[in-house]
């Protein structure tokens, strides 16, 4: 069996073989709403190990992805995993699935991502009950994305301390000129104000940066968080994702404020999801 956990910016891999050994493995993303199709073959035959595409026993794999929430994401995703494994049966679920399955077992909860993007979701246990994902144009609070992109703002407007914008400019070598030609004239825009977050969450002792972040975390939990816990009357939430666990005493803060208990930040999903699916065989 192979899994992955796919997002805008990596994907993580786990081999499992039949005498339980397994590989875990990285990859660029692969988010079939950014990404023609050819572009996903491409990248799934030249980035994974060798020996994973020529050990013919592959006959199940499980992918959860950004990008597949939809039919056409899924469509997409599956017949670039059929092209290299044309033997396989395939199953495509959206990536905050596999979060909660990983996070959550068996037991409901409101799972939450903070990666390059953002998401939310109520799973019961078995099923999960979410809005589709806005992105990083109309929503993706709080997410790697749109950290970079608020703080672009405070930088291209003159609102950052002399000191936080030269400290920018040293740290990253970006300019005015740079910054647009990446956001406009070269592909994967949200992966590039992705890049910018840790800087971001490095220089929180900056207020700038302080108000920045409480206020994304104050939409997210505002729009995507809350709805949830009163809609389903839970209170249980899980984190997984870089920025996430980057954020944890705000995000444990901004809980508190809401009534709501945090009982894990996850950096990453797969370790967890190959208990989930071994117990499953």
């Amino acid at each position: 069996m192979l899994i992955a956990d796919a997002g805008s910016t990596k994907t993580d891999w786990v081999l499992l073989r039949n005498n339980g050994s397994h590989n875990f493995f990285t990859t660029p993303g692969l988010n079939p709403t950014h990404m023609p199709p050819g572009e996903l073959v491409d990248l799934i035959q030249q980035e994974l190990p060798n020996q994973v595409i020529l050990e013919t026993f592959v006959d199940r794999i499980v992918f959860y992805g950004a990008g597949c929430g939809n039919p056409k994401g899924i469509q997409r995703m599956e017949d670039a995993l059929r092209a290299v494994f044309p033997y396989a049966e395939v199953e495509i679920y959206t990536d905050i699935l596999g979060a909660a399955r990983a996070l959550r077992g068996s037991q409901k909860g409101i799972i939450c991502i903070l990666g390059t993007g953002a998401h939310a979701g109520f799973y019961d246990g078995e099923k999960l009950h979410a809005r589709p994902s806005l992105g990083y144009l109309l929503g993706d609070e709080a997410g790697g994305a749109s950290l970079g992109k608020a703080f672009l703002t405070m930088y291209l407007r003159g609102k950052l301390s002399p000191s936080l914008s030269q400290a920018f400019e040293l740290e990253t070598g970006l300019n005015y000129g740079l910054i647009m030609e990446n956001l406009y004239m070269k592909p994967f825009p949200a992966k590039f104000m992705a890049s910018l977050a840790p800087f971001v969450l490095n220089h929180r002792a900056h207020a700038e940066i302080r108000n920045l972040v409480d206020f994304e975390l104050k939409v997210f939990f505002e729009n995507n968080v809350v709805p949830l816990s009163k809609e389903y009357k839970c209170n249980q939430l899980s984190f997984t994702g870089t920025v996430a666990c980057k954020m944890e005493d705000e995000i444990r803060q901004k809980a508190r404020e809401q009534q709501l208990q945090v009982d894990s930040f996850v950096l990453a999903p797969i370790p967890l999801l190959v208990n989930y699916h071994v117990e499953r065989v």
